[in-house]
């Protein structure tokens, strides 16, 4: 459900963002359309951020128009490698991310995101996207090759990998000044440089809101390193370059 908080310019980005990994959803669309579906979504939310820092009065104090900054939490596998997944879907659309574990005799968790509304909605959907196709794929490698728990987690975490690093890359490429051309005004140009400091500022932004509702961050503890079948790795890996980063907003 929308939420109420909103006003009507902040819904209508949102349905538009929604619209777009609707579209890339699309089962007819190619690997590369639905990848170029998630460079629009993810380019729209970040040209609104871009906005929204500029809406300020004359006061200097923050225009009523700026969208409500939200905390949100669902249950759903959190698998070491599905948690960086979450990460690595947060961190791209301007989100914070933590969890919770729920006990010893469960594989799922408790995520959390925080930011702004519309960047939650895209994040959280996302990443649980992303977390059940990478397992769908890595219970079918498994089974394929009559293999063990050890090559189900290995292939996950070659398809985790591959999937942060192009997350990273879709952030560094919208981060990235775009070619001054002579008719290119200066206006243009600074808000391009600036995507990389509105990334800094909604991090801070988060921390301060998360402030806020009195939730306070432990410290993860340090895992051992388990036996990786490479092999498998390798087929995850495969995986994760292929899969596409979006998912339909529901």
């Amino acid at each position: 459900m929308m939420n109420q908080n909103l006003n009507a310019e902040q819904t209508r980005i949102l349905s538009r963002v929604r619209k777009m990994m609707n579209l890339a959803n699309d089962a007819g669309a190619t690997s590369g359309e639905r990848d170029n579906a998630l460079r629009m979504a993810h380019a729209t939310l970040a040209k609104y951020n871009l906005e929204l820092s500029d809406a300020t009065s004359v006061a200097g104090k923050t225009s009523a128009a700026d969208e409500p900054r939200v905390k949100t939490d669902e249950v759903f596998l959190g698998t070491i490698w599905a948690r960086q997944i979450a990460a690595a879907a947060a961190k791209l659309f301007f989100c914070m991310y933590f969890y919770s574990k729920l006990g010893p005799n469960t594989d799922n968790a408790k995520h959390y995101f925080v930011g702004r509304h519309s960047n939650v909605v895209t994040a959280q959907e996302m990443a649980k996207y992303l977390i059940a196709s990478v397992h769908r794929e890595a219970k079918a490698y498994q089974k394929s090759v009559g293999g063990t728990w050890a090559q189900y987690r290995s292939f996950a975490t070659g398809a985790m990998v591959e999937i942060h690093h192009r997350c990273e890359e879709l952030r560094a490429a919208s981060s990235r000044p775009a070619p001054v051309q002579a008719t290119q005004d200066a206006s243009t140009v600074d808000r391009s440089m600036s995507l990389a400091v509105v990334y800094k500022d909604e991090e801070e932004a988060n921390r301060q809101f998360l402030a806020t509702t009195g939730t306070t961050l432990g410290k993860a503890r340090a895992t051992r390193s388990a036996r990786m079948d490479w092999e498998a790795r390798q087929s995850g890996a495969q995986y994760g370059k292929s899969v596409s980063l979006n998912r339909q907003v529901k």
